[in-house]
């Protein structure tokens, strides 16, 4: 079926869509969904009296928090043996081998809209939680 507004381009059909590849769309800001073993779970509700990742991790031996994207801080949390790992507040890093509770999960399927929408102090394409959100993942590889 032809536009109404430019007879020269198709614009689907009744239950029917056109689908056009914009080759050119580069996303600049996103939750990365993993990295190397690690998978992202999602963002959760954090505190600083209650932390939904028991452990602060080091990010020294990757030049500190000036240099936070979720692959330092994923594997600072390797070499420390954690399964989960997460990001909060722009640079923070904590783990844990507690799977974290369900309760503590930001609701909503996008962790952006959800509050993980901090980008890394080391990369900023990347999330890395938010105020109170932390970006968690869990190592599918131990």
């Amino acid at each position: 079926m032809k536009c109404s507004g430019d007879a020269t381009q198709l614009c689907g059909a009744g239950n029917r869509l056109s689908v056009v590849l914009d080759s050119a769309y580069k996303q600049t800001f996103f939750a990365e969904p993993s990295y190397k073993t690690w998978n992202l779970m999602g963002c959760y509700i954090d505190s600083t009296s209650s932390r939904v990742l028991k452990s602060g991790v080091s990010l020294a031996a990757f030049g500190g928090g000036a240099n936070a994207t979720i692959g330092n801080c994923m594997d600072a949390c390797t070499a420390k043996g954690y399964s989960y790992c997460g990001e909060e507040y722009y640079s923070e890093c904590y783990g844990a081998t507690a799977l974290p509770p369900v309760s503590t999960m930001a609701s909503g399927a996008d962790p952006l809209a959800a509050g993980c929408n901090y980008p890394c102090r080391g990369n900023s394409s990347q999330a890395c939680g938010g105020s109170n959100r932390i970006l968690v993942y869990i190592n599918n590889g131990t």
